[in-house]
């Protein structure tokens, strides 16, 4: 949620992922471009210990079954595939190169990269399409 009472979602890998976007100005609001963000809470996983075990036990809520669980992250593993498979990596030229290409002085092609929120923001205010990804999902030996 941002300053001004903006809601959105996001999605990180712990609160520390949160913390480390945040202090770094990756994150802004959607709507209002602000970057004073905080984090909500949200019932997408609740960890839990299982009855009798040191083992963190995560289980999807809020009318996500696990196999519709799965679904997404494979859904969402095979859009990075293709990501990685058709577009250059610009690394965090991402910005600046896709004004390249939006003016006409880079090659037009599809690429990748890293942009902060703010980034992406000013880039749709300039007439440029970029879509962020969410973050790449686990790996199925490490959802088990």
């Amino acid at each position: 949620m941002c300053v001004n009472d903006h809601r959105f979602e996001g999605w990180f890998g712990n609160s520390g992922d949160f913390e480390k976007q945040s202090n770094s100005g990756m994150l802004a609001c959607p709507v209002c471009a602000s970057d004073d963000v905080r984090r909500i809470p949200s019932a997408n996983l609740v960890a839990s210990r299982q009855q009798g075990s040191d083992r963190r036990a995560v289980a999807p809520v809020a009318n996500l079954d696990r196999e519709r669980y799965l679904k997404a992250q494979e859904l969402s593993r095979k859009l990075h595939e293709f990501v990685e498979r058709n577009c250059d990596d610009v690394g965090t030229q991402f910005s600046d190169e896709a004004r390249r290409i939006h003016q006409g002085d880079a090659e037009e092609r599809a690429i990748r990269g890293l942009a902060t929120t703010k980034q992406v923001h000013d880039l749709h205010e300039e007439g440029i399409a970029a879509l962020p990804l969410p973050p790449k999902p686990l790996e199925k030996e490490e959802l088990n």
